[in-house]
Order: structure tokens, then C-alpha cells, then sequence
């Protein structure tokens, strides 16, 4: 089954790409002009492509599991340790998933 593309509220991964384009090279504006006086072209894109990166690193760590997500008795220890009690009929999948919320995973 092929892989479905992101896409915005319009339907085109090119206008999800482009926003977040249009967002990064405003970012980098901001930036460059905080460092300097006037951003040339080549400090605007080369920020504008480390912002890009640092999202996608931000989203890969994102997508990682953490370590108490391998096995049931590891989850309930992280648990006990952050103080989270499962709730009713909650399997141990699940609290991992809330565990990762609770705990701000990944850690930045």
C-alpha cells in the first residue's frame, strides 16, 4: 500500500512545504537581523536550512521511543518513578504513550 503524503487543509504537500519554508526564511530573518544589522542572502538561507534540520531532528527524536517503551516492566517502574499511576483498564502500551506526554519526552 503506498504511503499517503502529508497535506494541508488545501490538499497540496507543496503548500505544507511551502509554509513551513515561508516560516523558516522568516525565522531566519529575525535571527540573521538579531546578529547583524541586515542579513544577506547567503546567512538567510543557510539558517533558514539549519531551522529546517533542527525540525526534523526535533521530529525523529520525537518518533524514537523511549527507553521504558520496550518492555511492561520497565513502563511501571518509569511510572512508579515520575509518581504516574495507571489508569483502570489501562494496558501498559498506553501508560508508555502518556508517560512520554507526562514527561516531556524528549527531553530538550
Amino acid at each position: 500500500m503506498p504511503r499517503k503524503k502529508p497535506t494541508t487543509a488545501s490538499g497540496s504537500p507543496l503548500s505544507l512545504i511551502g509554509s513551513r519554508l515561508a516560516e523558516d526564511l522568516r525565522e531566519a530573518d529575525e535571527l540573521a537581523t538579531a546578529i547583524n544589522s541586515k542579513a544577506s542572502p547567503e546567512d538567510r538561507l543557510q539558517i533558514a536550512l539549519w531551522l529546517a534540520v533542527e525540525r526534523l531532528n526535533r521530529t525523529i527524536q520525537a518518533a524514537a521511543p523511549a527507553p521504558w517503551e520496550f518492555s511492561r516492566e520497565a513502563t511501571y517502574d518509569k511510572a512508579r518513578t515520575i509518581g504516574v499511576a495507571p489508569a483502570t483498564g489501562e494496558c501498559w502500551q498506553a501508560l508508555a504513550q502518556r508517560l512520554k506526554q507526562v514527561s516531556g519526552w524528549p527531553a530538550e
